[in-house]
Parts: C-alpha cells; structure tokens; sequence
C-alpha cells in the first residue's frame, strides 16, 4: 500500500517513519514497506514513491528498517518498477513494457529491449542488497497488478517473439532471473517471495488460474513464499477491491494446491475470514492492507480478543481512489491520524472541560469519541433515534451496509469513552444554555437542496432520507433529479422495492464526485438493474403526473412518476450555529455544516477539534 509520505526524490520522511512504525506497534508479525523503486524516475507510477536504486537511500532504509523491528516485526522492503503504469507526466519518460500495448487509459510504451531487461535485471539484484545493508530482513518483488513483471507474464501485455514471450514459461523468465539474481545478491537468511496475479479478469488474454498456478511452480524454486492476488480489465476493474471479504480466497487456495512454500492471502480479509482461511489450510499467512490503515492497532486488538475496538475498514477505496490516483498521499475516510501519527498521539488532557457536541454524524461521532477518551466530560446531541446523521443513511442502499460496523464502532468507542449520547432531542438554544457547557461543538450536517423549479413543494416530491429511512410510501414509479452518488443508491434501493426508476442528470455522466473505484462500482450495479438514465436533462417543473425535463436539444417531455426524489445534492444547515454565538460560549462548526463533503473530511474535522480541545 503505497503512502506517497517519500520525499519527491523517493527518501525516507519523518511521516513515513510514524507511519510505519505505528503499524508495526500494533502487532503485526511481518510489516512490508511499500512499493519501492528499482530505477528512479522510470519505475514510478507516482510521486513521493520511496526508491532502492542508489546508496544514498541505505541511511533513511535503515531508520526505516530500524523502527519497525524495534517491536518484534519482521522488515520487509517491496522492490518494484513500475512498467507501463509509469506516467510521463508524473517523471517526464516514455513507460516502458514487454510489448507496446497500453495500460487501460495509458500511454504507448516502449518496448523494452533484452539489453535492458538485463540491465533491470541487475537493478532488482542491487536493490535487494541495499535492503538487506539496510537491515531489512527480506524483499517482496512486486510482480502483480499492472506492474512490470506482471505485464511479462500476461499475453494481454506482452505479444513478444523473443525468449521473453510465448508460452507462461518464456513469460516468466524476466521474473525468474530477477528472482535468481536478487538470491545471489543477498545472503541467505535474506528472504524472498514475491507477488503475482494468480489469474487475470475481463480480457481475452487474460492471465488463467492454471497458467497462474504454472507461473507459481516455476518461481517457487527462488522463493520462501508467495503472496496471491489478482488482476482486472475493463468491467472486472474492482476485482482485487471485492464487496465480499474472502473473495479472492479461492485464487489464493489454488495456487497453494500446487507450491509447497507458504502461501500469503490478500483482499479484504475479515478478522473471522482469515482465521477461518488458516484453520482451514486455505493459506498460510494473512495479509492485511486497508484494515491495518484504518486502524493500525488491528492486529493486537484482535489477538487480545478486543474486535469491538477495532476501527473497521469500509472498503470505500478513498486510499486508493483520493491518493495515489490522483498523485496525492494516501489517506483514509475513518482514520484521520494516517500520516500524522505523531500529531495525532492520544494525550490526556490537563484541563478538563464539558463540551456539548451537537450532531452525531461521523464528525460529531469522532470529535466527542476523541474528547471523551482525553478526560473531557461530554454530551451528544442527535435530532435522529439513532446515530449516525449521513454515515446512517449511507448504510441502507444495497451493497452499502460495509458502512454499519463503523456505526457500532463508534457505539461502543462512545460508551467506553464516558460520553452521554441524548438522541430523539430537539435542540435549540435554551436545551444548550441549560445544559451549561464550556464548549459547543456544533456538527449539525447539511441539509437538501431543494432547486427553485415549479411544482417543487408538491405532495408526492420527497428527499433521499425519507426514501431511504422509509418515511414516504414510494409509488411504482419513481423520477430521481440528480445523478450523484445518492442518486444512484436510490434508485438501486427503489428498483430493489420494484420500482420502476429514471434517473434525470443535467451533466453526461453520473456519479462524478466521487471517487473512480467508487464510481465504477456504483455504476456497475446500477447497470445490472432496469433503471432509466437521462444525462444531459434537466428537470424543469414537477406537476401531478411525475417531472417535466428539457433534453440537451432543448426538446421538453414529461418523465410519468407517482414519486419525485430531490437528489440536487447538500448544503451546510447551520442556522442553529448561528444562534448559539449570541449566547457568549465558545462555539466552532465542524462537518458538513460548513463544508459539506466527504466522511473522510467530516472525520478529520472530528479529530481536529478532538485533539485540539
């Protein structure tokens, strides 16, 4: 898991050193460091990537080394180049790959010639050496995804006529003598595995599981282990970020029936998945990667049997979707400490305080949850019988309740935390001077846009929260104005009801604020179901019969509907905040009362406040 924390010339970084450190702190048996690069700038596909390549990396890889193995773990370095996943824009060079065939979305690379294979043959070997002066007890070589070797080893990318190409057995042979040569370069108790596609998805040419078990037995000689994953094209793009935990299991399994060295599973592993998986002989090690981001603690908390404080993973891919894709340091929706570990350090107060929080959405949950377990005394306040504001509503959509162990997470973080949660509550200016407090914390979210277009105060117009919450009785058939991410989640939940649907967007595509992986997977589902698409149409007026659009031609029909729903988006509703300032306590906003956006920002605006106060 990439962090982009390196500096931009790929050295080690105080961030980078927190971060780590702090996985390693947390339990894990074996930390591997992120994809480092064999031949920089080459064999980045991003910036801040950490580099292997030169000996003025050895000092900060041995800090790095050093504040892992400090708490038990092994230190394990990924060496990586890149391939035609490399960008010009990011490092100014023409990508490189067996053959010149473009990555989904890419650029034409140059095909590499056998002289330069060898020659990244030698920088693998070099850079394997480095790791072990640095005190690295092994090497990942990154042979999976969309990577250089991985594009070796799949007819998709490589169409070769040379010994680099052909049958799975010439495919290998780039990785195989990288391998060989990194064995040569260390010492023996330096360990080795590495990482590969064990079968591809959605292409012609892709990559079998049996030629993925060949790939494997022909490695396995140079190897002490091999971690399984998997890759997909086209629609199949989401394959290795599955809704299920344990999806890729079987891919992992499979290979494990035909290698004697131990096998690493990979792909949103469950506490409960992963130890079945062992107890099981599915694999012999677990490898836990978005889990250990968003909350680096994992693996002692569940070793002590605490899984209820275990932040969990909500497999939303904002890490991936709102970093490296988009050239930035990772992140996370539910973890605001990632990359600021040390800033974020859990101190008790010295002056403790009662701090009225006003909402319970995911900035309201995470602000009194910081507070209450810094010694401050504090009270919740929710309008809803329940917590939660939008992460809550966000739930119910199919395919969403991945969002419902963060509710109970922070249900029970509450509770341990001595913070009184008063839900069903209506709140206004008195109910808050009554309850005397120091500080006011209001996190009272946003609210719907409700567009000025005729019609739109009619009976049989509703929100997306009485929808989901199921406060209207929707007709058979339903318009939804606006093609946002709710959009679409509504009209999945309604078809699911049997509703017959249309979607009615004024912009050519749907879902666009969020992130790709995201976006891809809403569309996907929303593809799979008989909902109507309007793109480019605008609503223009509601009357009794359903909505009144104008195409993109100027062309005005009407779209029949017993049901309207407003999904025009959010905007703050702080009214309350406004009065609460007259009263001569200290109040601040946080959430989407003031900028309304993500959980991600919503959280950090929680965590801010919960560590400042």
């Amino acid at each position: 898991m990439g962090t982009g924390f390196a500096t931009a010339d790929g050295f080690v970084t105080p961030a980078l050193l927190d971060y780590y450190e702090a996985r390693a702190r947390g339990g894990a048996g074996i930390v591997i460091v992120e994809t480092t690069t064999v031949e920089f700038p080459r064999g980045i596909h991003a910036s801040n990537k950490l580099v292997a390549d030169t000996d003025l990396a050895i000092p900060g890889l041995a800090e790095l080394a050093s504040v892992i193995k400090r708490h038990g773990a092994l230190a394990i370095l990924q060496l990586n180049h890149a391939g035609r996943m490399g960008k010009t824009r990011i490092n100014g060079i023409q990508p490189v790959a067996p053959s010149a065939i473009a990555a989904p979305g890419g650029q034409i690379p140059k095909a590499l010639t056998q002289n330069e294979i060898a020659l990244i043959v030698q920088r693998f070997g070099a850079a394997a050496r480095r790791a072990e002066m640095a005190g690295f007890d092994g090497s990942e070589v990154h042979a999976a995804h969309g990577y250089l070797l991985a594009t070796f080893a799949s007819l998709c990318s490589n169409k070769r006529e040379d010994k680099y190409g052909g049958t799975i057995e010439g495919r290998s042979l780039f990785l195989r003598e990288v391998l060989q040569n990194m064995r040569h370069s260390t010492s023996d108790e330096f360990l080795l595995w590495c990482r590969i596609n064990g079968r591809e998805y959605g292409n012609d040419d892709a990559l079998t599981l049996s030629e993925g078990q060949e790939l494997a037995k022909l490695v396995a000689p140079y190897i002490d282990a091999i971690s399984v994953s998997v890759r997909g094209y086209g629609s199949q793009s989401l394959v290795n970020y599955p809704d299920a935990p344990g999806a890729l299991l079987p891919v992992a399994e499979a290979i494990k029936q035909v290698v004697k060295v131990p096998v690493i599973a990979v792909g949103r592993l469950s506490p409960e998945v992963a130890n079945r998986a062992i107890s099981e002989c599915r694999a012999d090690f677990i490898a836990l990667g978005r889990q250990t981001i968003a909350d680096p603690d994992t693996p002692n908390l569940i070793l002590s049997g605490r899984t209820d404080d275990v932040r969990p993973c909500i497999a939303c891919f904002y890490c991936a979707d709102w970093g490296a894709k988009l050239d930035r340091p990772i992140g996370c929706q539910v973890n605001a400490a990632v990359g600021k570990e040390r800033i974020y350090e859990l101190i008790p107060t010295a002056h403790p305080r009662h701090v009225v929080v006003i909402g319970a959405g995911p900035a309201g949950l995470e602000a009194a949850r910081l507070l209450g377990l810094r010694g401050h005394r504090v009270i919740l306040l929710e309008k809803e019988p329940h917590i939660g504001g939008q992460l809550a509503q966000a739930a119910i959509p199919p395919h969403k309740d991945r969002l419902k162990p963060l509710i109970r997470y922070f249900s029970a973080q509450l509770q341990k935390a001595n913070v009184e949660i008063r839900t069903s509550v209506t709140v206004d200016r008195q109910y808050v001077l009554d309850l005397k407090p120091d500080i006011i914390l209001y996190a009272g979210g946003a609210k719907q846009i409700v567009p000025n277009i005729p019609g739109v105060d009619s009976h049989h117009v509703t929100t997306p929260i009485d929808v989901l919450y199921e406060r209207v009785q929707p007709g058979k058939t339903a318009a939804i104005i606006g093609g946002g991410l709710t959009g679409c989640e509504v009209a999945e939940h309604l078809d699911q009801q049997g509703v017959k649907v249309t979607i009615i967007h004024p912009h050519d595509g749907l879902a666009k604020e969020a992130g790709s992986s995201e976006r891809t997977r809403a569309i996907a589902h929303l593809s799979a179901r008989p909902v109507t698409v309007l793109l480019r149409t605008r609503c223009v007026s509601i009357s009794p019969e359903g909505a009144v659009v104008r195409e993109a031609d100027g062309t005005e029909r009407l779209i029949k509907a017993e049901t309207v729903v407003l999904a025009c988006g959010v905007e703050p509703d702080n009214a309350l905040y406004q009065d609460l300032l007259e009263t001569g306590i200290e109040a601040h906003m946080i959430g989407d009362c003031w900028r309304p956006g993500l959980i991600a920002t919503a959280v950090a605006d929680g965590a801010r406040w919960g560590h400042m106060l």
